[in-house]
């Protein structure tokens, strides 16, 4: 028996690039995906967290998730989704029990009934031939036990510990009620040795609590993760697998090559083959002197737009110059290409002290900045130790994914 999954994660629906809103850009890979899903015949979709950009998604986005969920019901396609740490678990439950007459399994957090997260696959007997680990984002309710006293040293341990065990335990788990059934997990958090961009959000503190790939149970046939925009098998490990996200959330991801990832089951085994995802859209980061700029913009403007691109400039001068944010801000009003548009600009002099104005940069202003880009360039403009700084980034996360979740 043949059985097909895709793997794919960290969809960020209700995105927005400076002020420029994804939704069309996620419509059309949605629109490419449910394609993908029925000339490849897919059986199953797993999606590893991060479904939204936000805990509170906009009506228009929680719309589109909808409306690609009926798409692929149409399609006769099984679907898992598992919470990431940017969804809000109450807002990605609140469907749970109607979705699941559809055939989409939905685990916004780590369950109270642990068994919750093992959903078995059957064959025409009605026998289990394969069991999903869908474990979502783990927070530190589900994994680590608080003590007063203790160090940094402890609390990463704990944190490190505490996420092998809820793996160890759920393989446990489905061994023991589906006994020499094949599981593939799910899972949605940082693994050390994984390459990150500037768009990965509250990843644990400075990478210091990431999970070691050596620490995955053996058990496991194959753990499809999320978290990780940069799609990648860590460590050259086919088993454990980053998708990546399938559309570029930061102009750090301009060069990834996007991907799903597609599982051929047979028996208890597989074959692993990634399928390359259309770019629905460039982004294209200029940085230099103006004179630098003027002369990609133009020289691209003359090679034509053929993709529709979003640009952001950074003019970087090293004296002063009162006329040249004006000469900037006339060559973004005149670059008007059909296919083309300057989404952020910004501007600095490498000459001049502009005290709390040089943390965000000139015509950088706080309203386009996301409260952990804020936060991080105070951080950077202060002269804390290693261990203070880990300690303030930890309350930071803490709170402002506290205020996310009320917000959810």
């Amino acid at each position: 028996m043949k059985y097909k999954i895709l793997h794919t994660a960290d969809w960020h629906i209700g995105k927005k690039l400076h002020d420029y809103d994804m939704l069309g850009v996620h419509r059309q890979f949605f629109d490419w995906l449910a394609q993908v899903v029925k000339e490849e015949k897919i059986d199953l979709l797993l999606v590893s967290g991060d479904v939204f950009d936000q805990a509170n998604p906009t009506n228009e986005a929680r719309s589109l998730y909808y409306s690609f969920l009926g798409t692929l019901c149409t399609l006769n396609c099984k679907v898992v989704i598992t919470g990431g740490n940017h969804d809000s678990p109450s807002m990605l439950n609140a469907t749970d029990e109607i979705l699941k007459y559809l055939n989409i399994n939905v685990v916004g957090n780590f369950p109270v009934k642990k068994e919750d997260v093992l959903i078995p696959l059957q064959n025409q007997a009605q026998n289990p031939f394969l069991v999903i680990a869908a474990i979502p984002f783990l927070r530190d309710a589900d994994i680590r036990s608080f003590s007063i006293n203790e160090t940094e040293a402890d609390r990463l341990q704990q944190i490190r510990e505490g996420i092998k065990n809820v793996f160890d335990a759920t393989l446990e788990l489905s061994q023991k009620v589906y006994p020499k059934v094949p599981v593939i997990a799910m899972g949605h958090l940082y693994v050390q040795g994984a390459s990150i961009s500037e768009s990965e959000r509250e990843i644990q503190v400075g990478n210091l609590a990431g999970f070691d790939v050596a620490e995955f149970n053996s058990g496991y046939s194959y753990v499809a993760l999320g978290h990780i925009h940069k799609p990648q098998n860590v460590s050259g490990d086919n088993r454990v697998v980053y998708s990546g996200s399938p559309l570029p959330l930061s102009f750090s991801e301009t060069n990834d090559r996007k991907r799903i990832i597609i599982l051929e089951w047979e028996g208890s085994e597989f074959e692993f083959t990634e399928m390359e995802i259309p770019r629905f859209v460039h982004l294209l980061q200029i940085k230099g002197t103006y004179e630098h700029i003027e002369k990609a913009l133009y020289k691209r403007l003359e090679e034509n737009f053929d993709t529709d691109t979003l640009i952001e400039l950074h003019m970087i001068e090293e004296e002063y110059s009162i006329e040249k944010p004006v000469m900037l801000e006339q060559l973004v009003e005149s670059f008007k290409p059909e296919k083309a548009r300057i989404i952020k600009y910004r501007y600095a002099f490498n000459s001049r002290m502009e005290g709390t104005a040089q943390i965000f940069e000139s015509n950088s202003g706080i309203e386009d900045l996301n409260p952990q880009e804020v936060f991080h360039r105070k951080l950077d403009a202060e002269s804390f130790d290693e261990k203070a700084r880990n300690l303030l980034e930890e309350a930071f996360n803490e709170i402002l994914q506290e205020i996310q979740q009320n917000e959810g």
